[in-house]
């Protein structure tokens, strides 16, 4: 009786070991299941904050030229509309 007990108690310590085992083994591939799409959606989400900053410096940088660009031509064509004038003057 004492025998059959002993080996059925290392039986169900051995099941208990297996179960214990599988279990933790389940557990981490959950985790590490979480952990790769939790960084997945991070880099998505970064990503798509990067490229939306980057189309507002564009933007932003497109804008400053066109303004850029209209003073420095203003200011060309003022000094050619006085240049200009004072030839007419002269004549």
């Amino acid at each position: 009786m004492k025998l059959q007990q002993r080996k059925m108690s290392r039986e169900d310590s051995a099941a208990i070991h297996i179960q214990s085992t599988y279990r933790m083994w389940r557990t981490y591939n959950h985790y590490n299941t979480l952990k790769k799409n939790a960084m997945k959606i991070q880099r998505t989400w970064r990503s798509f904050h990067a490229r939306k900053h980057t189309q507002q410096l564009q933007a932003s940088r497109a804008v400053l030229q066109s303004v850029m660009r209209k003073w420095l031509l203003s200011a060309r064509l003022k000094v050619y509309f006085t240049s200009i004038i004072e030839i007419r003057i002269l004549w």
